[in-house]
Parts: structure tokens; C-alpha cells; sequence
């Protein structure tokens, strides 16, 4: 593993991960966005910022644009901003993230993926939130999507909310707040560990371990991300026996998480969690292939009298009656399918 960039020594505010896999042509526009963010400020009020760029084992050249952009990065007019690279082999978005973020030394942690780019206006906004904030452990702000090949968002600004939530996690929190244009505390990062290896759902399981270990989060509408839309990212791929099992894992690792930190879920969000379980999971199984539909079903069945999924009192009653038909996979999924449709669960 190799590393490579500015050897200031420089004590960063701010660590940005972003890791890299195969987007050669994504690297200086993700990259740019970031410096053009930190250029925006004034130089006596930014603050100290890394990017720690993962190359995740890219068989393109990605690898070799990483290590030339950091090794290019103006000293003089960019001080305070430093660009790394850590290099190493294919493991996946999530060891990537990992590895950024064991690399990195910022009090705050935000993710920035390798295709997707920061808006003019992200550390005008996230800057001063950090600084009214620094007991929060998530700071989190908004994205909007645009098209591979249109031009990104406007930028917009908003009042920010404080959320209490070591007793009760509101909707707003729970549907709101992803991993990015979030800001982490590095202390609730090493309360939290780790992002599992799910190729997909990886990001929203993240989310709710650490909001089941957070006590406050600031929550800004401010629009400063702007996330790519690319025809072939794995979050668009057709469903298969591999995206049926990562969702089954991320729906039931949430749960799990939540449930275990004893914190309370307002109605809309016990709804979504529940019915992402309880109907959304068998209507993917039930789209699969014949030979890829058991293995995945048996691993969703198996779930069904877990003590999280009981705890959902308002989806208790369809919980039981999909367990109920559980005998027959045939049956079971058709319930389900039948219980999304009519609006039941």
C-alpha cells in the first residue's frame, strides 16, 4: 500500500475519503470540485482539510491520474489542503471507505464518491456548521442527482435543526440522512467501526449504526452534493440473487442496529423499515430466476421470528401471516406480493 501527496504535516479538520474503482474519466472533475470548494473561502477561514483518495485495485488509470494530481496540487494558494493516495488491491466501496478512513486524521469525516462531485457552495456551508456545532456527531446536508452528461445542480442553502437522538431517532433524521454530504465525528466512527462488504445497502446500513450510537445530529437543508446518475452503477444493475441478499442484510442489519440501541421510531419510520422488510425484500425474491429464488427466500424466512422484526407492533399482524405461509415459498411470496399491492404492508 503506498501513499502519496503533500507531506506537510498538516492537522486536518476535515478528512475527505473518496474511494476510486475503474473512473478514470471521473477523477479530476471529483476532485476538482473539492479544490474548488476550498478555493471558495477566505484564505484566513478555511479549514484544515484532507482527501484521502483510495485506489480500490483499478485495472484503468485511475491509479496513475490519482498520483498525479496529488503530486501537482498547488503548495502556495492551496495551503491548508492536502491530497493523498492510497493504493490497494480490489476489496470492494467498503473496504475502500475503511481503508480512507484508518488513513485518515480529521476530527470530522465525510465520504465523497470517486464519481460524483462537491457543489461551489459545500464548505461555504459545511465550514460554519462544524464550527457552531463541534459536540455534534453527524452533520449531515443534502445532495441532489443529474445525469452522466448534464450539468450538475444548483447549489442552494438553508437553516439548520438539532436532533436529540439518544432516546428516539424522528423520520426526518431516519429518511434524511445518508452517507453523504454527511459530516461524522471521528468519535462516533470508532464507536460505529467499519462498512460492511454488502455491494449494496452498504451505505444505508452504515447510517443506522451510527445513528444508533449517535446522541446529536445537525440536520441542514442545504443542497451541496451532486450525485451522479451512471448507467452503470451496481445501485442501477438488474436485480439478482446477490442484490436480493444485500438488501435482505442491510434491511435486517438496520433493524437489528435500531432495535438493540432501544431507541424509539416514529411512526413513518417503523412503516418504512418494516415494509422495506416485510414486502419489499419477497417482492425482489419473487422476480428472481427460478434457481437463484430458494437460497435467497430461505435466508429472508429465516428472519421472520427475530426478536427486531417482531418489535414492529404496527406490522406485526402481516409479520405473522407471512410466517404463517412460510411453508410454501410459492405461497408466502405471492402474500407478499399481494400485501405491497393492496397497501397493507
Amino acid at each position: 500500500m503506498a501513499s502519496h501527496g503533500s507531506d506537510g504535516g498538516i492537522a486536518a479538520a476535515i478528512s475527505v475519503v473518496v474511494p476510486f474503482y475503474n473512473l478514470e474519466r471521473y477523477v479530476r472533475p471529483c476532485l476538482d470540485s473539492v479544490v474548488a470548494s476550498f478555493r471558495r473561502l477566505p484564505a484566513g477561514s478555511r479549514p484544515a482539510v484532507e482527501v484521502v483518495c483510495v485506489d480500490d485495485g483499478s485495472s484503468d488509470s485511475t491509479g496513475a491520474i490519482l498520483d498525479e494530481y496529488a503530486g501537482g496540487l498547488p503548495r502556495q494558494d492551496l495551503a491548508g489542503l492536502d491530497v493523498r493516495v492510497v493504493h490497494q488491491p480490489n476489496g470492494g466501496e467498503g473496504a475502500a471507505r475503511n481503508a480512507g478512513v484508518a488513513a485518515s486524521g480529521g476530527s470530522w469525516v465525510t465520504f465523497l464518491d470517486g464519481d460524483d462531485i462537491w457543489l461551489a457552495n459545500h464548505l461555504e456551508v459545511a465550514a460554519p456548521l462544524l464550527a457552531r456545532h463541534p459536540g455534534a456527531d453527524i452533520v449531515a446536508l443534502r445532495y441532489a442527482n443529474f445525469d452522466d452528461g448534464t450539468e450538475p445542480p444548483e447549489p442552494t442553502s438553508a437553516e439548520e435543526r438539532v436532533f436529540d437522538v439518544a432516546e428516539a431517532i424522528p423520520s426526518d433524521v431516519l429518511f434524511n440522512v445518508g452517507v453523504f454530504p454527511t459530516f461524522f465525528s471521528r468519535g462516533l466512527l470508532e464507536r460505529v467501526g467499519g462498512f460492511s462488504a454488502l455491494p449494496l445497502g452498504a451505505d444505508r446500513l452504515y447510517v443506522a449504526q451510527c445513528l444508533a450510537r449517535a446522541a446529536t445530529v445537525v440536520r441542514c437543508d442545504a443542497v451541496v452534493h451532486g450525485y451522479r446518475i451512471r448507467a452503470g452503477s451496481m445501485a442501477r444493475a438488474v436485480w439478482n440473487a446477490r442484490k436480493v441478499a444485500s438488501q435482505c442484510d442491510y434491511a435486517f442489519g438496520s433493524l437489528q442496529a435500531l432495535h438493540a440501541s432501544g431507541r424509539a421510531l416514529g411512526r413513518e419510520g417503523q412503516s418504512y423499515l418494516a415494509s422495506l422488510w416485510l414486502s419489499d425484500v419477497p417482492n425482489r425474491l419473487a422476480r428472481l430466476p427460478r434457481a437463484e429464488r430458494r437460497a435467497s427466500w430461505e435466508r429472508w424466512r429465516a428472519t421472520l421470528g427475530s426478536e427486531c422484526v417482531r418489535s414492529l407492533p404496527r406490522f406485526d399482524r402481516v409479520r405473522r401471516l407471512l410466517r404463517r405461509s412460510s411453508f410454501s415459498m410459492r405461497l408466502s411470496l405471492a402474500l407478499a406480493r399481494l400485501l405491497r399491492k393492496t397497501g397493507v404492508s
